[in-house]
C-alpha cells in the first residue's frame, strides 16, 4: 500500500509539475478557442496570445467583413491589436474586461456603391443580422481524438463574457474611399500614416452604434507634406444627420477634393494648395458651417453659365475678381447653412470687406476723374482751390472707409 500510494503520489507530483510547467499553453490553447468560438461571424482572427503575468492580450490579423455587396471583402483589416484586460471573478474563462486598447497596421476600406450605398451606413444592419447567439461557450473538454469546445447550457448575454473600452488609439492607419457614384469613373482617395485616438460606444448587446468620435492626423495620398487634422463626433441613432466637423488642412492639394466641390463652386480650380480651418456642424440634417481657407498657388476660372451661382448670395464675378487680386496667396472665407439637400453658401467677412472696399475704391476713382475733369474746365486758379478741398461726395466715401476698418 505504502509503495502504490507513494507511486500515485509521484504520478500527481509528476502531473502537477507538468501542469505547472506548462500552464501558459493549457491556458493559452482554452482561452483563445473560448475567444474564437464567441467571435461573431463577420470578425476573424489569426492569432491571440496572452499574458497572465502582465495582463495583456495581443491579437494578430484582425479581419472585418463588408457588408455584401461591395467590392472589398473586408471592412477593415487590422495587423496588430493590443489589450490591456482584468478577468471576471479573478477567471479570465469567465469573461474579460479589456480596460485599454490599442492598435497598429491598420487599413479602413470605406466604400460607396454607384447606386449611393454606403458600407458605414450599412454596417449597423449588417451587424444586427450578425450578432452573436446569446449562448456562449466557457470551457475546453479533452479526449484522445483532441481538444474540443464545450457549450455551455446556461444561456447569457455576450455584455456578460466581454466588457469593452470605448477608446481605441490607432497608429500608422490607412483609409482608402473608393467612391462609384461621384463620376461615371471609379475615384479612390486615401488618408495614410494615420495617428488618431477613437471613441466608439455600442449599446449593450454589440449590435449598433450608439457614438463615434475621432481625434486625430494623417497625410493625403501617401504625401508627407499634406497634412489633414481633425475632430469630429457623429450620433448614428439620431435619424436626421447629427455630426460635428473641425478639419484643418496644410498644404493640401485642393484638386483632390474636386469631384465634392465642383457642384457648388462656380469657377474651376486649376491647381492649387489649402491651408486653413473648415468647420461643418449638422444638427438634425441643417447645417452650419464656417471656413476660413488660405490659398497659394492657385489658378481658378470662372464658369460660364453655371447652375453653381444659384447657391451663392452674392454675384460670382465679384468673388472671381477677389480671387484674381491675389494669385500668389488669398484668405477665402466662406459659410454654409441649409440642408444638405439645399445648401447655401454665404461670403465670409474677410471677403466680404474686401469686395466693399474694392467697390468704394472704384467709385472714389469715378469721383476723381470727375473732379480732374470738373477743374480743367474751370481753369487753372478755380482747379487749385477746388483740390484743396474734397467735396462732400469723397468725404463720405472716406467716412465708409473708416468705419469699415474699425
Amino acid at each position: 500500500m505504502k509503495k502504490f500510494l507513494f507511486i500515485i503520489l509521484l504520478i500527481f507530483v509528476c502531473l502537477a509539475c507538468g501542469v505547472y510547467l506548462y500552464r501558459h499553453e493549457i491556458f493559452q490553447y482554452s482561452a483563445e478557442s473560448i475567444v474564437r468560438k464567441n467571435l461573431p461571424p463577420y470578425v476573424s482572427i489569426d492569432r491571440i496570445i496572452f499574458d497572465l503575468k502582465h495582463g495583456s492580450m495581443k491579437i494578430n490579423g484582425l479581419n472585418i467583413k463588408n457588408p455584401k455587396g461591395f467590392r472589398t471583402s473586408n471592412l477593415a483589416e487590422i495587423e496588430l491589436i493590443n489589450c490591456g484586460y482584468k478577468a471576471f471573478g479573478g477567471n479570465i474563462l469567465n469573461g474579460i474586461e479589456v480596460t485599454d486598447l490599442s492598435a497598429s497596421g491598420v487599413l479602413i476600406n470605406i466604400e460607396r456603391l454607384k447606386d449611393g450605398r454606403l458600407n458605414l451606413n450599412e454596417m449597423e444592419e449588417f451587424l444586427r443580422e450578425n450578432a452573436p447567439s446569446s449562448g456562449v461557450a466557457t470551457s475546453v473538454d479533452t479526449n484522445k481524438q483532441g481538444a474540443s469546445i464545450v457549450d455551455s447550457d446556461k444561456k447569457v448575454d455576450v455584455s456578460k463574457f466581454l466588457k469593452l473600452t470605448e477608446i481605441i488609439n490607432l497608429t500608422n492607419a490607412k483609409i482608402i474611399f473608393t467612391d462609384n457614384a461621384i463620376r461615371n469613373t471609379v475615384y479612390k482617395l486615401t488618408f495614410d500614416n494615420i495617428k488618431s485616438k477613437f471613441t466608439l460606444r455600442l449599446n449593450k448587446d454589440y449590435t449598433s452604434l450608439v457614438y463615434f468620435a475621432s481625434v486625430g492626423s494623417g497625410n493625403v495620398n501617401e504625401d508627407m507634406s499634406q497634412i489633414i487634422s481633425w475632430d469630429i463626433s457623429f450620433e448614428p441613432e439620431i435619424k436626421e444627420l447629427t455630426m460635428s466637423n473641425r478639419l484643418n488642412f496644410d498644404n493640401v492639394n485642393i484638386v483632390l477634393f474636386n469631384p465634392y466641390y465642383e457642384k457648388f463652386f462656380p469657377f474651376y480650380i486649376g491647381k492649387g494648395l489649402v491651408s486653413g480651418e473648415v468647420i461643418c456642424d449638422f444638427d438634425r440634417g441643417n447645417i452650419g458651417s464656417m471656413n476660413t481657407i488660405i490659398l497659394k498657388n492657385f489658378d481658378i476660372k470662372q464658369k460660364d453659365n453655371d447652375q453653381s451661382a444659384g447657391f451663392w448670395n452674392i454675384p460670382v464675378n465679384d468673388i472671381t475678381k477677389y480671387l484674381a487680386t491675389a494669385p500668389g496667396e488669398i484668405t477665402f472665407d466662406f459659410k454654409v447653412k441649409g440642408t444638405i439637400k439645399e445648401p447655401r453658401f454665404f461670403i465670409g467677412p474677410v471677403v466680404q470687406k474686401a469686395i466693399q472696399s474694392a467697390a468704394i475704391d472704384k467709385l472714389a476713382g469715378l469721383f476723381s476723374k470727375e473732379n480732374e475733369a470738373n477743374n480743367a474746365a474751370i481753369g487753372n486758379d478755380s482747379a487749385s482751390n477746388s483740390t484743396a478741398q474734397k467735396s462732400d461726395t469723397e468725404k463720405v466715401v472716406d467716412l465708409i472707409k473708416g468705419l469699415m476698418n474699425r
